[in-house]
C-alpha cells in the first residue's frame, strides 16, 4: 500500500472509529517485557506523521517513527478544534500534506533532533539542504537557521508514523514492519534521489528479515565500517556506519545505514556529530 493510501486510511478511521486499526496492530511487535510500557507503546489516536519537509527532495532520510510519548500524540488530536475534524477528507488530507511541507516555519527556537541531523548532514556535498558552512553549533541563530533549512529542504520519512517515546521490537514479529519497508521503498523510488541515508543500526536487522521473504531487496554484502579515531579525543565512541545497495522496481540504488546516529552521546554534540556525518559521507563516495 502506497503512502496516500496509507495515510487516507489512518486518517478516515480516526475520524470515524477514533483510533487507528494498523496501529493497533503493531502492538505485536512489542516486545513482550515493554508491553505494559507507556513509553513503547504506539499512538493509535493521533495524527500518523508518515513524513516531515518536502516530498520531492533529493536527500532523504529514512528514521524508524516519531518520538513522542503515545499519550502525548493522542491528546494532540483531542484537543484540536472540532471545526478541523470535521472538515471534508480531502480538505483534511490537503492541510495534513500542507503542513508538513511548511513544519519548518513553526521552528522558532531549533528542536536538538533537527540541529543534530543538520550537524550530520552538513559535510554531505551537493545535499539541496543548503545549510551553513563551518558552522558555529554554539550559536543559537546557526542552530535554527540549520534546523529550519534542514526540515525544509529535504524528505524524512518513518518507517513507522505513529508516535512512540520508544521504538524496540520482538524480533520474531518483525514481519509486520515488512508494510512499511514497502511503502519507504515506493516513496523513495517514486522518483530520483541524490542520498538515501537510514538512521538507526536497527534497519540492518529489518532487512536482513526482509531479504528472506524477498531476497536480494538489500544488498548488505559491504562490511560495516568504523571510523579509525574515536569521534572525540580520549573517548571511546568509534562512527560506524554500512553502505548498502537496494535493489526494487527494476533499479539499483545506493544508501547508508548511519549506525552510530541515534547514539544519545552525540545527540547535543553537534560538532562530533558533524565529524560523524563526514565520516559517512567518505565511506558512501568511496564505495559507489
Amino acid at each position: 500500500m502506497l503512502l496516500d493510501d496509507r495515510l487516507l486510511k489512518d486518517i478516515e478511521e480516526l475520524r470515524t472509529q477514533g483510533t487507528i486499526s494498523a496501529a493497533q496492530e503493531l502492538s505485536a511487535i512489542i516486545k513482550p517485557q515493554d508491553a505494559e510500557s507507556e513509553s513503547h507503546q504506539f499512538s493509535t489516536k493521533g495524527i500518523p506523521h508518515y513524513y516531515y519537509g518536502k516530498r520531492e527532495k533529493n536527500t532523504v532520510v529514512v528514521n524508524l517513527n516519531p518520538g513522542k510519548a503515545a499519550k502525548i500524540s493522542d491528546k494532540e488530536f483531542e484537543n484540536t478544534p472540532e471545526e478541523y475534524k470535521k472538515q471534508p477528507i480531502n480538505l483534511f488530507i490537503e492541510n495534513y500534506h500542507k503542513e508538513l511541507r511548511t513544519y519548518a516555519l513553526k521552528t522558532e527556537n531549533a528542536d536538538s533532533f533537527d540541529v543534530k541531523q543538520a550537524a550530520f548532514l552538513t559535510p554531505w556535498e551537493d545535499n539541496g539542504i543548503d545549510l551553513p558552512q563551518n558552522p558555529d553549533w554554539d550559536d543559537k541563530e546557526t542552530r535554527t537557521v540549520a534546523a529550519k533549512r534542514v526540515i525544509d529542504n529535504k524528505l524524512q520519512l518513518e518507517l513507522v508514523p505513529y508516535a512512540s517515546a520508544k521504538f524496540d521490537f520482538n524480533s520474531r514479529n518483525v514481519n509486520l514492519l515488512f508494510p512499511y519497508v514497502d511503502m519507504i521503498l515506493d516513496e523513495i523510488f517514486a522518483q530520483e534521489r541524490k542520498y538515501i541515508i537510514f538512521a538507526s543500526s536497527k534497519f540492518e536487522y529489518i532487512f536482513k528479515q526482509y531479504n528472506k521473504v524477498y531476497p536480494d531487496t538489500f544488498d548488505l554484502s559491504n562490511p560495516a565500517e568504523q571510523s579509525k579515531a574515536p569521534l572525540k579525543d580520549g573517548g571511546s565512541l568509534h562512527g560506524q556506519c554500512r553502505v548498502i545497495f537496494i535493489n526494487y522496481n527494476g533499479e539499483t540504488r545506493p544508501a547508508l545505514i548511519a549506525h552510530t546516529f541515534p547514539n544519545q552521546a552525540i545527540g547535543r554534540a553537534y560538532e562530533l556529530m558533524q565529524k560523524y556525518g563526514k565520516f559517512c559521507y567518505e565511506e558512501y563516495t568511496k564505495t559507489i
